[in-house]
């Protein structure tokens, strides 16, 4: 982790809070990070697709009349 190699580099933390916590408290700190931006995207994608469904629905739709038409 990018974070690790400054501090092996400078001796000083990004983030201040990972100076107070050990190597298993920083542990559990990224992974619940991971989790929540990982929580967070999936709140995203699916507000996306509410808000935009109608819009969707209409692309799809448009874009599958033009795949079944036969040129002359």
């Amino acid at each position: 982790m990018e974070t690790h190699v400054i501090y092996y580099n400078s001796g000083q933390w990004v983030y201040p809070v990972l100076e107070v916590l050990n190597l298993w408290q920083r542990t559990v700190f990224f992974l619940a990070m991971l989790l929540f931006g990982s929580l967070l995207y999936l709140a995203g994608e699916f507000l996306n697709n509410y808000i935009w469904e109608k819009e969707l629905k209409q692309i799809h739709s448009h874009s599958g009349r033009q795949g079944r038409r036969k040129n002359k």
